[in-house]
């Protein structure tokens, strides 16, 4: 199986733990920080960015405050 030129977009939210459906996302990482009940449309795109993203020091920080594992 070859790679194709365009491959279609990743987005990541964070759900809490025991969450069945992605109708239970009660966060998102939007505009660099998290949100509660996003409203916009402007998460990042991408693994390797949603990785860096969310091991950022502030993105980390924000977690531990909701208590996001």
């Amino acid at each position: 199986m070859g790679t194709t030129e365009h491959e279609e977009p990743r987005f990541f939210f964070i759900l809490n733990k025991g969450a069945k459906s992605g109708g239970e996302i009660t966060h998102a990482v939007l505009n660099g920080s998290i949100v509660s009940k996003p409203a916009g449309w402007d998460a990042f795109h991408g693994l390797v960015l949603a990785k860096e993203k969310l091991s950022s020091e502030e993105i980390q920080r924000q977690m531990k405050e909701l208590g996001v594992e």
